[in-house]
């Protein structure tokens, strides 16, 4: 069986869920009812430190968030999928838009929602 640096050395692509992945799982709401999300700076730079090693870059997330999207965009993350409680099919989608086998695709979730992808 392949060690887990053999394992991560074929990845070239990793999708990421948004609460309790890239945030530490609370919701907040501002003034307005908007939902605010903290995010952590290393984060940025290990994920911008892995797109620039030719690794894609996604985001899904089950719900709408403009802060997610934003964070997306700062990060040059390409597929940022939102709103998508069908993780699977989400997952799909990014099979075909980077022509990759799914063996070639790591993905980080926190919760049973996360599990179809």
């Amino acid at each position: 069986m392949a060690s887990w640096r053999e394992r991560a050395a074929d990845v070239e692509a990793l999708i990421l869920d948004v609460a309790g992945v890239l945030t530490d799982g609370r919701l907040q709401s501002g003034p307005d009812g908007e939902g605010l999300k903290s995010v952590h700076v290393r984060d940025g730079l290990g994920l911008g430190l892995r797109r620039d090693s030719g690794v894609a870059l996604a985001i899904v997330s089950g719900r709408h968030s403009p802060v997610v999207q934003s964070r997306a965009d700062e990060l040059r993350i390409e597929h940022c999928l939102l709103g998508r409680t069908d993780k699977a099919a989400a997952l799909k989608e990014l099979l075909q838009a980077w022509d990759l086998p799914a063996a070639k695709i790591a993905a980080i979730g926190d919760d049973l929602i996360d599990d179809g992808i």
